[in-house]
């Protein structure tokens, strides 16, 4: 009974409805027509965080917060002011040295902008090459480099523009990354999200052999200080009229091999003269034996009763 009183009223109100929602679509058409269309580019990045092929020696669990604690860091370090600039001068360059390729084009207002800022774009793409190669970031303090700056901002491609664009997330309870760009250009998209992740990969890579070369360099100078420590600890039982214990064991050891050197070779001359001796005895008692052996007494005879 009361689906059916739920139809009457609808129908009683059906002009209301149909009004309204007749309005809504033009509304939403007047206030859209005019808008640019926007071409989404998503590529997904796998982190390892969750997955590994270790050997574990006891059932160890997933650290859930730390996994998440990692996942955070990946996000922050995709969207950091380094990440993002060598986005926003490599696909500077790419509209500089490729006009008749260029993602966007300049409006005439933007035309006169760029003519005001009186650069050369030789000189931008060479200073823009050099920063990109050395991953180094442009600095508002040089008069110069606040210019291509202000150059990238007309193109829209400095850090706010990129930022408002990009969405940079985990794909929840998996192990992959989201990354996704809007633009009204498609290739722009697909641009931006790829070189992006280049960019991500090149400065995670750069930042892990700068570590482990501050490691090396650390290793070393303890190495060197224990060194130190011993030349000095050596030096001292020298002064003292110590004895080398290097050399002390290496003549030890040398007089050693050579005692059993002359051990051997001393049982190798026994045993060769046991055998002359044995081997001439026999002969000897063979000659000899009758007139060196006494005469025994013959025994008395045996008595009987």
């Amino acid at each position: 009974m009361d689906l059916i009183y739920l139809i009457k009223s609808l129908l009683r109100k059906k002009w209301v409805i149909i009004i309204s929602t007749v309005l809504a679509v033009l509304l939403a058409f007047v206030l859209t027509m005019n808008e640019k269309r926007l071409y989404r580019s998503v590529a997904q990045l796998a982190t390892g965080f969750t997955t590994t092929d270790k050997v574990k020696l006891t059932d160890e669990g997933f650290n859930i917060y730390e996994i998440d604690v990692k996942f955070n860091n990946v996000t922050e370090a995709f969207k950091s002011s380094k990440v993002l600039s060598m986005l926003s001068y490599s696909v500077m360059l790419h509209d500089l040295e490729n006009p008749t390729k260029a993602f966007r084009k300049l409006s005439a207002e933007e035309k006169e902008k760029e003519a005001k800022l009186g650069v050369n774009i030789a000189s931008v793409i060479a200073m823009l090459k050099d920063k990109y190669t050395s991953e180094k970031l442009l600095s508002s303090y040089n008069p110069d480099e606040r210019k291509v700056l202000e150059l990238i901002k007309l193109y829209k491609y400095d850090l706010e523009s990129i930022r408002k664009m990009l969405y940079v997330g985990r794909v929840q309870r998996t192990d992959y990354l989201d990354v996704e760009y809007n633009s009204s250009h498609p290739e722009l998209s697909a641009y931006m999200v790829n070189q992006g992740c280049a960019e991500f990969l090149r400065n995670n890579e750069s930042s892990r052999t700068q570590q482990n070369s501050q490691s090396i360099e650390t290793l070393a100078k303890l190495v060197d200080q224990k060194r130190e420590v011993l030349d000095a600890k050596i030096g001292m039982l020298r002064a003292k009229g110590g004895v080398d214990v290097s050399v002390e064991s290496t003549s030890k050891l040398t007089q050693v091999s050579t005692f059993e050197v002359k051990l051997a070779d001393e049982k190798t001359c026994s045993t060769l003269h046991s055998l002359v001796c044995r081997m001439l005895t026999v002969p000897l008692l063979k000659w000899t034996a009758p007139t060196l052996l006494p005469q025994l007494p013959q025994a008395p005879p045996a008595l009987t009763w």
